[in-house]
């Protein structure tokens, strides 16, 4: 049965939505800007789909890029002609340790600034809590995995230009004519085959040439493998420090007719009638025993996982991709107002001078673009979504992308249960008990007390000591208040084994703290 939000928690999801993607950045990074060198046309017509975020020109920073992802990897697919970028994400890319620590017990000098604080002697007490706080450790982020940046043959003026998302399919297209050809670029994230494709396609022969490469900053190296693939390898760092996840990743393009080769560190394709880049990702992250990394080969992974993709065909995974979000994205249908032939970029300027004053299908469309984003980087399997989701670009990013749980982890998944998505809400509880043995030394070691608890943010490194300065570190009920999902889970589901078992257990250890 589908409950439907009240109206003060569909306000709130609203405003969640509209600054999802904003990175809460100061100032742009000029390294993921974007300028069109073709002279270009636009298309102005809205896409069949009326759930589609469509645009008349390509992004022209990262903010605007359209997200993909499978809850495992992401990409921002920027839309341009001549050019065409696509950032790409792995979840668990993160820089690491060492994490804030316990230096010794502070039960007795919190009975001190208990007295204090009972004392009103409140800048005392302040300072004493001070003196015992873990220091912050930063940066420490979660980090992108790289960016594609692909050069295209094209010469002459692009007419009938856009750009969409469609939210039902979760693909991303592009599309523009130049003189007689019609070109088209689709990007989409399989959950099926966990991998990322860009295939590109002409209705004239012969019509596809480019030069595509990978970059990336920090601990990273590319090479080609062989006359179709690039492999990269890096690990999440700063610079020398904080050495955190090896990863490893894969880059096949395959055509139907031209040529395709490797010059260095790019793939360079001649003439094909379409042509395919499939990329895979894989790393040493072990969730499940973060202090000793998985030893499997990463690059045989990346490659057995495409070539199973290339075997399939892209017809095939696209399918089947589309297929595997539909089960979740199509639980839910909302329909306010009548459709618009305006484009998204110029309804939300509208919006923001309040005119219309009201735009009931755009605010559909805002809500269903929160599911989307919810199934595109949360699913059965992954680790939960972090601050930025999983479309981070940055290798030190604003507060290190992580899981803020004093209430930006937990206002990811308020959409979860009452908007059809309790599969999506999976990877937040499985993150939580793997919390709880490192929130039970915290309890232990730093306060003398059983029972789980966690400070206010945490990461793939499990974390739970509170750090910083008091007026926000000394908060040590992000553990409890994130308990709360279980039970959202089970109102919603009603399954008793998942109460016995999994609920009640978290429930009992941060009640005894």
């Amino acid at each position: 049965m589908i409950r439907m939000l009240s109206a003060a928690r569909l306000a709130c999801l609203l405003v969640l939505i509209a600054c999802s993607l904003a990175s809460a950045q100061k100032k742009r990074d000029a390294r993921f800007a974007y300028s069109e060198t073709l002279e270009f046309q636009p298309l102005n017509r809205a896409p069949h789909e009326v759930l589609s975020l469509w645009y008349n020109q390509p992004a022209t920073y990262w903010e605007e890029a359209l997200p993909l992802g499978n809850g495992r990897l992401g990409a921002m697919v920027y839309g341009g002609i001549a050019r065409e970028t696509v950032q790409l994400n792995e979840e668990s890319v993160w820089a690491g340790p060492p994490l804030p620590t316990v230096k010794e017990s502070i039960a007795e000098t919190n009975k001190e600034i208990r007295s204090l604080l009972f004392a009103g002697k409140y800048h005392q007490a302040q300072a004493l809590q001070q003196s015992v706080m873990a220091p912050r450790v930063t940066p420490r982020s979660y980090q992108t995995m790289g960016t594609v940046r692909m050069d295209f043959e094209l010469d002459g003026k692009a007419v009938g230009y856009r750009r969409d998302l469609n939210l039902d399919t979760a693909v991303a297209t592009t599309r523009f004519s130049i003189g007689q050809v019609e070109y088209r670029r689709e990007v989409l994230v399989s959950p099926v085959d966990q991998v990322v494709v860009i295939h590109l396609s002409a209705n004239q022969p012969g019509s596809i040439s480019f030069s595509a490469r990978v970059a990336r900053r920090g601990k990273f190296r590319v090479a080609a493998d062989d006359a179709q693939t690039l492999v990269a390898t890096g690990q999440a760092a700063h610079g020398d420090k904080h050495l955190g996840v090896k990863f490893a990743s894969v880059y096949h393009a395959s055509t139907e007719g031209g040529t395709v080769e490797t010059r260095a560190d790019k793939l360079v394709v001649q003439g094909a009638n379409t042509a395919t880049i499939t990329i895979a990702a894989s790393t040493d992250y072990n969730r499940n025993d973060t202090d000793n990394p998985l030893a499997h080969d990463l690059l045989q992974t990346c490659q057995q996982t495409v070539a199973v993709a290339q075997t399939k065909g892209y017809a095939a995974v696209k399918a089947d991709a589309v297929a595997a979000h539909q089960d979740l994205f199509r639980r839910v249908s909302l329909k306010l107002g009548k459709p618009s032939d305006k484009s998204t970029r110029d309804r939300l300027k509208a919006y923001q001078r309040g005119k219309p004053k009201v735009d009931p299908g755009l605010e559909s469309l805002y809500f269903q673009y929160g599911r989307y984003l919810l199934i595109t980087s949360s699913r059965p399997g992954s680790l939960p979504a972090n601050l930025q989701g999983i479309w981070c670009k940055d290798l030190a990013a604003p507060w290190n992308s992580d899981y803020h749980i004093n209430i930006n982890l937990q206002m990811n998944y308020w959409p979860a249960e009452n908007c059809n998505l309790s599969e999506c809400h999976l990877p937040l509880m499985s993150y939580l008990e793997r919390l709880v043995p490192s929130g039970q030394r915290t309890a232990r070691e730093l306060y003398g007390l059983p029972g789980f608890l966690a400070g206010h943010t945490s990461d793939v490194w499990h974390g739970t000591v509170p750090f910083g300065k008091p007026q926000y570190g000394q908060w040590i009920v992000g553990g409890a208040w994130c308990t709360q999902h279980f039970m959202e889970h089970y109102r919603f589901t009603e399954e008793r084994d998942f109460l016995r078992d999994r609920a009640y257990p978290i429930f009992k250890e941060a009640s005894l703290f």
